[in-house]
């Protein structure tokens, strides 16, 4: 119990639910309805409607319960794919990365007809300065890469002004996974009406699991701000020293590069 506990209490910290209609009287009215002629007359609405809140917990409750990690799956709910997130108790202290293990460097033109997607550039910062390609991922993973400058801060944890990522959530399953200590804050959004999630604060980790199957982690390494974006089967992840406001301009701005 002590356990279900801390993971509503995380849950209710870092997932934002939108609005929802009021069921309670529905659900009272059809619980109602449902009880024998004798004993309906002595079922109150007030009554009705405590039973209804009572089983709405116990299946939430059951949920949690039922699930290895139920942050991880109500994550997964809003329509990432490819990426766990994870709250962990105690701070992250995974390298820097000195060197970034993006893969080789190619065109953005050659990139496009390597990986089983469609790139997407955002628009805001134009076309990339340099463009790598790893197969790591199934299907590929893209990297854009932009030097400082332009109002782009050189990142501690990349060395460079802002890093774009791209693979195929629905083929990579869990493949990049998160851990965010109590430093960090996590908030879901949507970013012209694609689910997002945003991650800032204290700085996170980055985990690589093996996408062959394997057990294990390929690489690690400390994070920086990050806007997790999913854009149709596609998994969008973008780094950088920026706020939540220039982060949401940036990924606003994804379109479908021209090479594609």
């Amino acid at each position: 119990m002590v356990d279900l506990e801390r993971d509503l209490q995380l849950l209710r910290r870092d997932v934002v639910v939108p609005d929802t209609p009021d069921i309670a009287d529905e659900v009272a009215r059809r619980m109602a309805a449902r009880a024998p002629a004798a004993k309906r007359a002595r079922l109150s609405p007030r009554a009705a409607l405590a039973l209804a809140v009572l089983a709405a917990l116990v299946l939430a409750a059951g949920a949690v319960a039922a699930i290895p990690d139920a942050r991880h799956a109500v994550l997964r709910a809003l329509g990432l794919e490819g990426v766990t997130v994870e709250r962990v108790a105690t701070q992250p202290h995974a390298p820097v990365a000195h060197t970034l293990r993006i893969g080789q460097p190619v065109s953005l033109e050659r990139a496009a007809r390597e990986v089983s997607f469609r790139p997407l550039v955002p628009r805001a910062v134009g076309n990339p300065d340099r463009v790598a390609v790893s197969f790591e991922a199934a299907g590929g993973e893209l990297s854009l890469v932009y030097a400082p400058g332009r109002g782009l801060p050189r990142s501690r944890f990349t060395g460079v002004g802002l890093l774009v990522g791209e693979l195929r959530g629905d083929l990579n399953p869990d493949l990049l996974k998160k851990a965010v200590g109590p430093g960090g804050r996590i908030r879901t959004l949507a970013i012209r009406g694609h689910r997002a999630i945003w991650i800032a604060g204290a700085p996170h980790e980055l985990f690589y699991a093996n996408a062959h199957g394997g057990a294990g982690v390929t690489k690690a390494r400390l994070a920086g701000n990050v806007l997790l974006v999913q854009r149709g089967n596609v998994l969008v992840r973008i780094e950088g020293e920026m706020k939540l406001k220039e982060a949401r301009r940036i990924a606003g701005s994804l379109r479908p590069s021209a090479s594609g």
